[in-house]
C-alpha cells in the first residue's frame, strides 16, 4: 500500500507552528532544525 498524500489536520498545523515559535524563542535558527527533522519524518510517509 502507498500514501498518495499527507493531510495536516488544523490543529497539528497549530502545533506545529507552537513548537517552531518555542524553538525560536530559546534559540534563534534551532527551529530550522526542528522543521528538519519533523520532514525527514514525515518524508517516508509519501
Amino acid at each position: 500500500m502507498e500514501i498518495q498524500a499527507v493531510v495536516t489536520l488544523e490543529e497539528a498545523t497549530r502545533d506545529l507552528d507552537a513548537g517552531k515559535a518555542f524553538y525560536e524563542f530559546n534559540e534563534e535558527g534551532i527551529e530550522l532544525y526542528s522543521n528538519d527533522s519533523l520532514l525527514s519524518d514525515i518524508e517516508p510517509l509519501r
